[in-house]
């Protein structure tokens, strides 16, 4: 069972109903349990769907599930007799998930089509990030990974190495907004838009990100 199916059950004998292909195609309150023939997949009248406008009430964001991230190291050696500014590079992977859901929203067998911004957290704090165009899963996490590279740079004294690390916040957050919704019944082709103001949208990602330099260690 998911959020996409249900099964009804008679209150006079309560059996779950089920379909009988037998001599008509009918429902039959006959079965104990959820068998495959008592599953029912929701679907709404609505051929597709269009979310925009959408205002997020930043000023009630919060920020959870905080944990230190490191993204990466380097060992920048110096083996002259005099002080060096040494640069390496650090390559890591960042992060990030978005999650749109709503309190009544189904959108059972409903592609959604999604026309607004995205959220992230920027100093501790949860900021309106990048605007998207794109068919969304409603209410399923979307991850997104991408490849980043930073150069370390320190003064590293002579004969020595100092190990520099490059560091941040790993946290979840949560922001409620609302937006408008356009639906276009399978039946009519009508064009139905109505607000509401029952998102909440869920994300996480990397921020705080610096440098940490170690003390020298001798050759």
């Amino acid at each position: 069972m998911d959020e996409k199916t249900i099964a009804l059950r008679c209150e006079a004998n309560n059996k779950y109903c089920s379909r009988n292909r037998f001599y008509y195609d009918y429902l039959h309150a006959a079965a104990d349990t959820i068998v495959n023939e008592a599953r029912f997949e929701v679907k709404e009248r609505v051929s597709s769907r269009k979310i925009y406008d959408v205002k997020y009430q930043l000023d009630e964001a919060r920020i959870y599930n905080k944990e230190p991230f490191i993204a990466g190291s380097a060992m920048l050696t110096n083996k002259s007799n005099d002080k060096a500014t040494l640069t390496s590079a650090i390559t890591y992977e960042e992060q990030s998930t978005s999650t749109f859901t709503s309190t009544w929203s189904l959108t059972g067998g409903v592609k959604v089509s999604f026309e607004g911004n995205l959220c992230e957290a920027v100093k501790g704090k949860v900021e309106v990030s990048v605007e998207v165009k794109k068919e969304w899963s409603w209410s399923e996490e979307t991850e997104t990974k991408k490849s980043s590279t930073v150069n370390a740079s320190a003064d590293v004294p002579a004969n020595t190495s100092i190990k520099i690390s490059y560091i941040g916040t790993k946290g979840s957050y949560s922001v409620p907004f609302s937006y408008s919704q356009e639906d276009v019944d399978s039946a009519t082709g009508e064009h139905t838009v109505t607000q509401h103001y029952d998102g909440i949208y869920y994300g996480s990602n990397y921020y705080n990100m610096d440098f940490e330099v170690a003390k020298p260690i001798p050759l």
